[in-house]
């Protein structure tokens, strides 16, 4: 029969192999965010401002590729409302990491993202149970002259 201590030694052991998995998903999921990051950093060097979204979505797609990053382009959600369709929505990118999943809303518009664009975020996030979420603006020269910027925001839920 095994003493106190060494139950209690068992379940501390038990609980710091757990929280290590947990740490090591959460480090694989940060190094992800950050390669997805470093993509949209190198897109829009490479592009700068001025195109349409559907540019930037597709410039993405292809540095997702070509880093073998698995991922899906204009998912379709069906948005319902008490259990009936009342429609669709389409996240830009959803991008597979290992178990976890992470949505890229992609947006070209001139001015800095606001509560709407975060919110639409925010409701796919919900939608499809998905914790991680980039929104990712290639900013659009404005009505102000001025130097245009690329905005990355991470939304977590």
């Amino acid at each position: 029969m095994a003493s106190r201590e060494e139950i209690f030694s068992k379940k501390i052991r038990k609980k710091s192999i757990n929280k290590n998995k947990k740490n090591m998903k959460n480090k694989n999921c940060k190094i992800k965010l950050e390669q997805v990051k470093k993509i949209a950093k190198d897109v829009y060097k490479k592009l700068g401002s001025g195109f349409q979204e559907c540019v930037y979505d597709k410039a993405m797609q292809v540095g997702l590729r070509l880093a073998k990053i698995k991922y899906e382009s204009q998912k379709v959600v069906e948005l319902k409302y008490k259990d009936h369709y009342v429609g669709e929505g389409y996240p830009d990118i959803v991008v597979q990491m290992g178990k976890e999943k992470i949505i890229l809303e992609l947006k070209a518009v001139g001015s800095e993202l606001g509560a709407s664009e975060e919110q639409q975020l925010k409701n796919y996030m919900k939608i499809l149970k998905i914790k991680y979420g980039l929104l990712i603006n290639f900013q659009q020269p404005g009505k102000k002259p001025g130097k245009t910027k690329l905005e990355i925001k991470e939304i977590c839920l």
